[in-house]
């Protein structure tokens, strides 16, 4: 799972995006614009609230003023809309009670943009098939009525569909076509918060929902979003916080423990600071922003220079990272503890501030005294990478109704984009085989593709007695077949050694020829049988065996193999590791 990694001050802002500002035009200059006026918060009543609007307006212009009401806000932030020159704008940004001037518009959250840079762009002409598809979503169940669940454009249902909806307090449609809910065998009470059907009580399972590809688009989407203007600063000591001191103030803090204290208390803004910068913009009850620790001491200075210190918590914005995308530190690594032969994980996509649909009857925030709720809410975690996994694998099904699953998996490994590894320092065993690309993942060339199996755990649960496997069909785990290879070092020994058997399945061009290319480490030698494969037909299976031999110079290596026909490139990667233990940190160390 990866971020986009962000510069800048993270606040919570007014959601001007959806925002249409309603009243009549009193000016008829052409170059006219509409401006959001933000203002200090120190008039406390409606008529004050006006006449002080209309004062601003009558020191910046000398046309008439509307004898209709201005549209003005008073709950959420102190200001007012009006149409002005840009020359009139400037002017009224300087006068005293004025925060802040800036022109109304459409502001898209770029949360939503994660299909768009993975390569699936809604607004592309799409052939009729990509939609057949059933996407299956095991969880804490689902918003019905979300926009993301909306079933506008669906045609009907095919006639051999014929899974049950369950029809208390729950209603499907063209979009959610199955719903069914399990008690818990444990016969445990449901909670209050609980619905005895597939609702949502939790808002997990429609946060992945929406992400996956049973999400729809929707036109406007937004989370709340609150900026404030020019307030007190208060500085947090001595882990207390006095109400009468706090209410209506900025708190400074060290770390983000204090958040929910000061929200509690009445502050209407938060500074933290820590030694270092979050991963993830996080989200708040309240406006914050957060420092490095070395860069809070000016802060410190200013606030004991003066007995009335003041600050400014200003509109968020976004720089593009050239290092991005980066997997995120909070993202499971390998090795795999439990098969050392097969590499894990096998891919990477979004999962970092992922714009999705939530139960309208939960908070935004889990937190006490939060009272806000909204249809969307912005998620991060591996719940958030998983759908844009699953969805591209639905994708992939749709235009490849036979492939099965082994194959959908091998296609998407194989044609995922390279990540750098300059700020990816866990290589392979961070990011697998590199970021999903579906559009990609759709022709590619060659396939590992696997039947199903069993094993004798497996077994004995279907025979409930002591089966097992035969000992005839054993089989090594490195000899699975896996779009990618892993061996491991025995012992505390350097030297691996070993041998791969693989098998790959012809879904490119009938009459082709794929040769072998293989990247190793240095001190290791890297042997394909044959290095050559040739295909006659779409189908034809091959099968390689790959031959590893050398000593380890690190305590990880990469490698890849790629068979190349000249069009198709079918990538595999390959990690050795020591046959200790290291830690993540050691792993970075070495490779640095």
């Amino acid at each position: 799972m990866k971020g986009r990694s962000y510069i800048g001050v993270l606040v919570l802002i007014v959601c001007l995006n959806s925002l249409l500002v309603k009243y009549h035009s009193y000016f008829s200059d052409e170059e006219d614009k509409i401006y959001i006026i933000y203002t200090d918060n120190t008039r406390n009543n409606e008529t004050s609230l006006l006449l002080h609007y209309k004062s601003l307006l009558q020191q910046v212009t000398k046309r008439h003023l509307p004898k209709t009401t201005l549209q003005y806000y008073k709950k959420s932030f102190s200001g007012f809309v009006a149409k002005l020159t840009k020359e009139e704008a400037n002017k009224m940004a300087g006068l005293k009670g004025v925060v802040s001037v800036f022109l109304n518009q459409k502001s898209n959250i770029l949360t939503t943009k994660s299909w768009d840079f993975i390569g699936l762009t809604q607004y592309v002409e799409r052939e009729y098939y990509e939609s057949d598809v059933v996407v299956g979503v095991i969880d804490s169940g689902i918003w019905p009525e979300s926009s993301s669940f909306d079933d506008k454009g669906f045609g009907p249902l095919r006639t051999k569909w014929n899974d049950s909806c369950i029809a208390f307090n729950f209603s499907c449609n063209r979009k959610i076509i199955g719903a069914k809910y399990y008690l818990s065998t444990s016969n445990e009470p449901l909670s209050q918060a609980d619905f005895e059907s597939p609702r949502d009580s939790k808002g997990h399972g429609t946060h992945t929902a929406s992400t996956a590809a049973a999400g729809n688009p929707v036109t406007i989407a937004s989370m709340l979003g609150l900026a404030q203007g020019t307030t007190r600063l208060f500085w947090k000591l001595n882990n207390t916080l006095d109400v009468r001191l706090v209410k209506g103030k900025i708190v400074l803090c060290e770390g983000k423990e204090g958040v929910e204290e000061a929200f509690r208390v009445g502050a209407i803004g938060i500074l933290m600071y820590g030694p270092t910068l979050p991963e993830k913009p996080l989200s708040y009850p309240l406006p914050p922003c957060f420092l490095q620790t070395k860069d809070v001491t000016g802060i410190f200075k200013y606030i004991s220079s003066t007995s009335n210190p003041v600050a400014t918590i200003l509109k968020t914005y976004e720089l593009n990272d050239k290092l991005a995308p980066v997997v995120a530190s909070f993202s499971s690594r390998g090795p795999n503890t439990a098969i050392s032969e097969i590499l894990k994980p096998d891919l990477t996509a979004h999962g970092i501030n992922i714009l999705v649909s939530w139960p309208s009857n939960l908070p935004i925030l889990d937190i006490l005294g939060e009272t806000r709720k909204s249809e969307f809410n912005i998620k991060s975690g591996t719940s958030m990478s998983c759908p844009h996994e699953s969805g591209a694998a639905a994708y992939v099904k749709s235009f490849h109704l036979t492939w099965s699953p082994a194959a959908i998996l091998s296609a998407l490994m194989t044609t995922a984009k390279k990540m750098s590894l300059d700020n990816n320092r866990d290589a392979e065993f961070g990011y697998g085989a590199g970021e999903v690309d579906p559009d990609k993942a759709l022709h590619p060339g060659l396939v590992y593709d696997a039947d199903g199996f069993l094993t004798t755990a497996a077994l004995q649960l279907i025979t409930r007695d002591n089966s097992s496997c035969s000992e005839i069909t054993h089989a090594l785990a490195r000899d699975l077949n896996y779009p990618s290879f892993a061996l491991k070092a025995s012992h505390s020994k350097q030297h691996v050694s070993g041998r791969f058997h693989r098998t790959v399945t012809n879904v490119g061009t009938p009459f082709s020829t794929y040769r072998a290319i293989v990247t190793p480490p240095k001190g290791l030698h890297i042997y394909v049988i044959p290095i050559v494969l040739s295909f006659t037909s779409l189908g034809e299976n091959h099968t390689y065996v790959v031959i590893v031999d050398g000593v380890l110079n690190k305590s990880m290596e990469s490698a890849s193999l790629t068979w190349d026909d000249g069009y198709f490139k079918v990538k595999a990667h390959t990690v050795f590791e020591s046959g200790f233990s290291v830690t993540r940190q050691q792993i970075r160390s070495f490779l640095a």
